[in-house]
C-alpha cells in the first residue's frame, strides 16, 4: 500500500521549493524570500545556489546596468555610487578578514539593493583594477588575490591610527568628541537559584544565567542608558514597575535566549537604544572587531544605512586600545558583582529578583562619572588621536580589603580547622544554589582567610 503521508510531505517539500526558485527568479531578496515561505536565510541560499540553480533575473534600478557579473558592464560601476560608498564603509573595519568574509558582506549587501552579484575570479580581479584608486587597500588586495593564495592579513598599529585618522577627517569630527563613541559588553553570572536534588546516574551541571550590560559612551564623557540584556522571552510588566524612576531613565531592558550579547541582539540595540539617544550624524563607533563578522551583517548594514562609521580594533589591540577594556571594564563588572553579592547576602537562597540585579548595577556606574570616559579615550589615543600614548593602569576599586578583585594569597597555608569550616561553608552555599565561584567571592568580601 503506497504510503500516501510521505507522497504528500514529498510533495510539499517540491511546492516549497519551486516557491523559492520562482520567487528567487524575479528578483526577490532573500530577506523577503524568507517573510514569504517561513524559511531561513541559510536553507534558502542552499537551495537555490544547488545544481539547478535557475536563471535570475534581477531587479532594475534606475541608471543602473542590468547586472554586476556581465564584465562588459564594469565601467557602468562607477556610478553604482551606493555599492562603491558600502566597499569604502568597510575600510575601517575589516581588519582580519579573508576573501570569503568579503564575498559574504558584499554578496548580501548586492543581494539586499536589487543586484544580481556572484564574486567570481573574473570579476573581482577586473572590478579591483578598473577601482584600484578608489576601493580600500586592503578591499583591493582581497579582491586581487588569486585562488588558493591567500596569506593571513597583518596590520601595524601605525595603520590603525593612519585609518582613524582619515576616518575622523573625512566626517570632519576631528574636534568633535561628541560625535566619537565606543561601545563594550559587560556580563556578569548570577547566583543560581535552588535546585532540586539531581537524580542518581545523571551527570553535568546546569549553565548559570548570565546578564550582559551594553554600554556606550562618546569622547565627550556622554553615557547612554545601559542597556541590560536578560535571558528570557519577553520583558515582563512588572519588571518596569519595580524600578525607581531613577533606574528607569538610566537602563534600557533587553532579552534573548542566553543573557549574552549576539548578532540580533546588537542590531536591536543599535537600532531601540543608540539610535534614540544619539541623534547627531555622522558619528563614529569604536569597537571590537569581533562585531564585524559575517554573522553581524544585519549590525553592519544598519549603521552604514544611519551613517553610523564603525572603527573596529583587531584582537591582538583590544584590551590595550579599546577604552572600556582598558580602563573601566573591569572596575564596572567587579563593582557590579559586589553589589550583587550584597543582595544575594540579604536570602541566599531566593534567586535574585530582575529589579535587585537593576539596582546592582547602578553603584558601578561611579566609574563613568567626572572625566573617566574622557580620559580613557585619550589614555587610549583615540581621541585626539595619538598612537604614542601610554594606557593607563586599569581602575582599581576602592574596596581596601578586596582590591582589584585579584585571587588573595597567603604567606602561610589556613589551618585544618579554617579549612574544614570553609569546606562546610561551601557546602551550605552549595545547598542554597550558589556556585562555588559566587560563592568564594562571598567568602572573600567576609575577610575570610585561605580563599584563593
Amino acid at each position: 500500500m503506497p504510503n500516501i503521508k510521505k507522497r504528500s510531505a514529498v510533495a510539499g517539500v517540491r511546492a516549497t521549493a519551486a516557491k523559492v526558485r520562482a520567487l528567487y527568479s524575479s528578483g526577490q531578496s532573500l530577506r523577503s524570500i524568507s517573510e514569504a515561505t517561513g524559511m531561513e536565510e541559510a536553507s534558502i541560499t542552499l537551495l537555490i545556489k544547488g545544481n539547478d540553480r535557475p536563471k535570475r533575473t534581477p531587479r532594475q534600478a534606475v541608471g543602473m546596468p542590468p547586472s554586476l557579473t556581465d564584465a562588459s558592464v564594469l565601467a557602468g560601476l562607477e556610478s553604482k555610487t551606493t555599492f562603491l560608498n558600502f566597499l569604502q564603509f568597510l575600510k575601517p573595519l575589516c581588519w582580519g578578514w579573508k576573501l570569503r568574509t568579503l564575498k559574504q558582506m558584499v554578496e548580501r549587501f548586492a543581494d539586499e539593493s536589487g543586484w544580481s552579484l556572484v564574486i567570481t575570479p573574473r570579476w573581482r580581479h577586473e572590478y579591483a583594477k578598473l577601482h584600484e584608486s578608489a576601493i580600500p587597500k586592503r578591499i583591493h588586495q582581497l579582491l586581487s588575490l588569486k585562488n588558493g593564495k591567500e596569506a593571513a592579513p597583518t596590520w601595524t598599529t601605525e595603520e590603525i591610527f593612519d585609518t582613524v585618522t582619515d576616518v575622523y577627517e573625512e566626517l570632519g569630527v576631528t574636534a568633535m568628541p561628541q560625535c566619537v563613541w565606543t561601545y563594550d559588553a559587560v556580563d556578569v553570572e548570577l547566583p543560581e537559584p535552588p535546585k532540586k536534588r539531581r537524580p542518581e546516574g545523571v551527570i553535568g551541571e546546569e549553565t548559570p544565567e548570565h546578564v550582559t550590560a551594553m554600554c556606550a559612551s562618546s569622547a565627550s564623557g556622554s553615557l547612554i542608558p545601559t542597556a541590560l540584556l536578560f535571558k528570557g522571552v519577553r520583558i515582563a510588566a512588572e519588571w518596569k514597575s519595580r524600578l525607581s524612576d531613577v533606574d528607569q531613565e538610566n537602563v534600557a531592558l533587553l532579552v534573548n535566549n542566553s543573557g549574552l550579547c549576539d548578532p540580533l541582539t546588537l542590531s536591536k540595540w543599535l537600532k531601540t537604544v543608540f539610535l534614540k539617544k544619539v541623534q547627531v550624524r555622522p558619528v563614529v563607533l569604536i569597537l571590537s572587531s569581533v562585531y564585524c563578522q559575517p554573522e553581524y551583517y544585519g549590525f553592519i548594514r544598519t549603521a552604514f544605512d544611519e551613517q553610523i562609521h564603525i572603527v573596529a580594533v583587531p584582537p591582538k589591540l583590544t584590551s590595550v586600545r579599546l577604552p572600556f577594556a582598558t580602563n573601566l571594564h573591569a572596575a564596572f563588572q567587579n563593582a557590579w558583582y559586589e553589589g550583587l553579592d550584597e543582595e544575594l547576602l540579604k536570602s541566599p537562597a531566593v534567586p535574585l529578583s530582575r529589579a535587585q540585579v537593576v539596582e546592582a548595577v547602578m553603584p558601578a556606574h561611579k566609574f563613568f562619572l567626572g572625566d573617566a570616559l574622557v580620559n580613557a579615550f585619550r589614555d587610549c589615543g583615540l581621541f585626539p588621536v595619538s598612537p604614542h600614548v601610554a594606557a593607563q593602569g586599569k581602575i582599581e576599586l576602592p574596596v581596601a580589603e578586596d582590591e582589584d578583585m585579584v585571587e588573595i594569597t597567603l604567606l602561610q597555608p589556613p589551618s585544618p580547622e579554617t579549612q574544614e569550616a570553609i569546606a562546610e561553608a561551601l557546602a551550605l552555599f552549595a545547598r542554597a544554589g550558589v556556585s562555588e565561584i559566587r560563592a568564594k567571592r562571598l567568602l572573600r568580601n567576609m575577610d575570610v582567610p585561605g580563599i584563593y
